[in-house]
């Protein structure tokens, strides 16, 4: 089976990360530049950036377009005037000499009159909070009559001041990708050659898992799925395991899995695995809890014309024998149950529910014995 490039796979294929990368391709088509807000762990950023590069090249008429970068963090100072950025990279000297600031012609206008950014598409990135609304301003009044008088990729990761009548198109990543994307592309990572000893269920929870702890980033999920063993490992250990390999020193920012971990907010990761098996386990609970009602449906009858009463008051009709209902049953020997196994899984089922509807979270014995082992 040919290995799949999930990178490549996450930019392309998968609808949310896909409508980012359109979006950008739509703006510069139409001759606008295309600001991109984006998280600062935004996974698999390279990728990005090669497939908007990848659809180019495939667009008749683009053959000559060249894309370069610019690294404002590393490469310029962060309140440099964009405009100064673009003439000293680009313009031949005479033409860097003989441009007037504040003449007739804007700084714009220049660099397009005198050819500067022909064939050119800048990539900016690495901006700071101070320069990023230059950069913005600066891309809607880049005005070019078509994509090969120049054009930008501005990447920004603050919410800029945007002129909706400016020559530039604002796309937002968490607007475009959303946690059905990022649990679609964990299903996929899932499902693939390394999980086939895992049952349906197990990679549902596991899909669950992966996305509530990882939301949106799916080069750690990735990670984590890859690192992973869900019958048998403890996700918090996974975590520290990506974190120890030391790939990913410079990611984890606010809410981030890994922002997190470093700062020892157990009570909310523990959260995100609750989350997840409040999901997926609950449902199993309340499906096995009415299959013993339809087993034992007789019995449950009798009590309840005797009067059964629990926690919210008379008992009406079997389905609503709630499973601390039955473990008293059991205890009073007011039903009769003689199978070990079954009076067993009550009690276990009980359990599993109590610490979930109290939002605790289940051991990693008492998943393997909802999902399976």
């Amino acid at each position: 089976m040919e290995e799949i490039d999930w990178q490549e796979y996450w930019w392309s294929r998968v609808t949310g990360p896909r409508g980012v990368v359109a979006s950008v391709i739509t703006a510069l088509r139409g001759n606008r530049s295309a600001v991109l807000h984006i998280p600062q762990d935004l996974p698999w950023r390279r990728q990005l950036r090669r497939s908007v590069c990848g659809e180019l090249d495939s667009i008749p008429g683009l053959e000559d377009l060249a894309v370069y970068s610019i690294d404002i963090e590393d490469e310029c100072a962060n309140d440099m005037d964009p405009g100064k950025v673009l003439l000293e990279r680009y313009a031949l000297r005479e033409d860097r000499l003989r441009f007037r600031e504040g003449g007739q012609k804007s700084i714009q206008d220049y660099l397009l009159y005198k050819g500067v950014m022909r064939n050119r598409l800048v990539w900016v990135k690495g901006i700071g909070s101070t320069a990023s609304q230059k950069w913005v301003d600066f891309c809607e009044r880049w005005s070019p009559k078509d994509i090969t008088d120049g054009m930008f990729v501005v990447e920004v990761r603050e919410q800029p001041q945007f002129n909706r009548n400016g020559n530039a198109s604002l796309i937002r990543y968490e607007q475009c990708v959303s946690e059905y994307d990022a649990q679609l592309f964990s299903s996929l990572l899932i499902g693939g050659a390394s999980a086939e000893h895992l049952s349906a269920s197990w990679k549902r929870y596991g899909a669950s898992l992966t996305t509530h702890l990882c939301g949106t980033d799916a080069e750690i999920a990735h990670h984590f799925v890859s690192r992973h063993d869900f019958k048998t490992d403890d996700p918090l250990e996974t975590i520290q395991d990506i974190i120890d390999s030391g790939s990913f020193d410079k990611r984890g920012h606010g809410t981030h899995v890994l922002a997190l971990f470093r700062s020892r907010n157990l009570l909310e990761l523990k959260k995100r695995i609750w989350a997840a098996q409040l999901e997926v386990l609950f449902p199993l609970i309340e499906k096995q809890r009415l299959e013993l009602v339809d087993a034992y449906r007789s019995q449950f009858e009798r009590e309840i014309n005797r009067g059964l009463r629990q926690f919210d008051g008379v008992v009406e009709k079997p389905e609503d024998v709630e499973l601390g209902t039955m473990v008293y049953l059991l205890a009073s020997r007011l039903v009769d149950i003689p199978e070990y196994e079954v009076r067993g899984r009550i009690h276990a089922l009980r359990d599993c529910r109590n610490l979930l509807a109290h939002r605790e979270i289940c051991n990693l014995d008492q998943v393997a014995s909802l999902l399976g082992r």
